[in-house]
Order: C-alpha cells, then structure tokens, then sequence
C-alpha cells in the first residue's frame, strides 16, 4: 500500500497548539476566500471568533441531540465544538446525534484528533468518507501516534 492508500489526510503534527491553530486558520481563511465550504471540527471555542468575523455557523453540541446552533451569517463555514459531550458511549451508540453536513470540493478539519476521537468515535469514518467524497481532509494531533484511529481508515 502506499502512503496516499493508508492516510487520505493532510496531517499537521505539532505540540504548540497556538502553532497549529494559526497554520488551520490559514488554511480556513483561504478556503473561505475560495468560496469553498469549509467544516471544523473541534473539542473547544478555538474557532469561534473566526466563525462569526467570516459569518458562519458554530455548533456547540449536547447530549441527548440536542446542539445549540449560532448562525452569524450564510458563508458555508460550520464549526462543530464537542466540547460539551460529556458521554462518548451515548454518541457511539446514537450517530446521528452530529449530523454532519455535506462537503463537496470543501475542506475538513479535525483539531486535535486525540481529543475529538474520545469524544465521537465514529468521527475517523466519517471523515473518511469526507475525503472520498472529495473533501480535503487537515488532521492535526501533538503526535504522531494520536493519528492512530484514523491511519486505520
């Protein structure tokens, strides 16, 4: 197998959150700017700011589907914040509890892969099926070995 067969995604390895928040900011922002849809998912209020300057929707999920959702304009930049979801065994057995949108020709990013994984451990399929689809896929972990869960898809 080569490395394109076995990992579909743009990884972005780096201890320094404050550094891989800038390098995935570059990349929403450009995307925005493309006019292509961009999907972030993510276990905190990292993205928040940058949803409402570029008018998105950030999407704070619960428990028991329930989302709060915040729509500060039409561009086609979703945030989702995980942070919330105290039980990742009801999420696991309840998938549609995030429903995902769909993202042609977009990018999606997974910050922090450890931290969402253990948080909705459906999400490395999911996103799989993203970059099948044709979405650009940017994972970012502090190490290598958090990328594990996806490297298996």
């Amino acid at each position: 197998m080569t490395d394109k067969e076995t990992f579909l995604y743009d990884k972005l390895i780096r201890r320094d959150s404050f550094d891989k928040t800038v390098i995935i900011t570059e990349r929403i922002v450009t995307t925005i700017h493309a006019s292509q849809p961009v999907l972030v998912i993510d276990c905190g209020v990292n993205y928040r700011k940058l949803c409402e300057l570029f008018g998105g929707c950030y999407i704070i999920q619960h428990e028991h589907r329930v989302a709060t959702e915040i729509k500060y304009g039409s561009t086609p930049f979703i945030v989702y914040d995980l942070s919330n979801i105290r039980d990742p065994i009801e999420v696991l057995n309840q998938p549609e509890l995030i429903p995902m949108p769909y993202v042609p020709d977009g990018l999606v990013v997974v910050d922090d892969a450890l931290q969402s994984c253990a948080k909705f451990s459906l999400l490395p399929a999911i996103v799989r099926g993203y970059a099948v689809l044709g979405a650009r896929v940017l994972i970012s972990a502090n190490e290598e070995r958090d990328l594990a869960q996806f490297n298996s898809y």
